[in-house]
């Protein structure tokens, strides 16, 4: 559904797309997954071994690896928890780890852990944000953005800030 809709995107606007690429800057989330105390964690979780238990129904695919990266993942995203709640609307929309539109959704490179903790993190992240009070939301359209969306993961929504500050925050 998702490379449909990219596919249909670029024939309607062209090959030659005039969208600028999403901002490189370190976010919130890459700044933690490049944390030292979590460098030797990630590259453990994120290699094959002997004993691992792959299956095939769907490619071939480790299962055994992706439950150890999952768990490398959830131990982060508990770590910055507290961290990101006390953040405020504006630190949490710069945390928002995003690609640029539409191009950026199948372009990017995000997987294993760090794919898992952008998309879990970016979750947890716009859930952070759709709790707080009204006052504090005000900041919001100044972050709205049509040519980048928030990454979710390879089969997640595509939203950009756009949707995101219209939509799933003002229409809630």
């Amino acid at each position: 559904m998702r490379s449909t809709f990219v596919i249909l995107m670029f024939l309607i606007c062209g090959c030659a797309s005039t969208h600028k690429p999403a901002s490189s800057h370190q976010t919130f989330l890459d700044e933690v997954l490049s944390k030292t105390e979590y460098a030797d964690t990630i590259q453990q979780a994120e290699r094959d071994l002997p004993d691992d238990r792959w299956e095939s129904s769907n490619g071939h695919y480790n299962v055994s690896r992706s439950i150890r990266e999952s768990a490398v993942a959830s131990k982060i995203l508990a770590d910055i928890k507290p961290t990101v709640r006390e953040m405020s609307v504006s630190q949490l929309m710069q945390s928002l780890k995003v690609v640029s539109y539409p191009m950026g959704i199948l372009t990017n490179d995000f997987f294993g852990v760090r794919g898992d903790v952008y998309a879990r993190g970016n979750f947890m992240i716009t859930k952070e944000i759709k709790s707080r009070p009204k006052s504090e939301l005000a900041v919001l359209p100044s972050f709205a953005d049509e040519r980048v969306a928030i990454w979710t993961g390879p089969d997640g929504p595509v939203t950009t800030l756009t949707d995101f500050v219209k939509y799933d925050v003002y229409d809630k």
